[in-house]
């Protein structure tokens, strides 16, 4: 498996528990869980949380799936 391929699997997994939690979570409750599982999954060559996050948070937000 190439390692885009495993970012991309890597990313989908976390949208979608991301999707499942923020339904009834705020960010600041959710992101440290994201976080932590991000990082403990990732090779060395994905990017780290730090770079990823945002672009999860708006998602999460684009797709009203944020409650606060």
């Amino acid at each position: 498996m190439s390692q885009s391929s495993v970012d991309t699997h890597l990313l989908l997994a976390i949208l979608k528990v991301a999707r499942e939690e923020c339904s009834h979570n705020h960010w600041d409750e959710l992101e440290p869980v994201l976080a932590a599982a991000w990082e403990d999954l990732r090779d060395d060559g994905t990017p780290p949380w730090e770079i990823v996050a945002d672009e999860i948070q708006h998602a999460c937000r684009k797709e009203g799936m944020l409650a606060g």
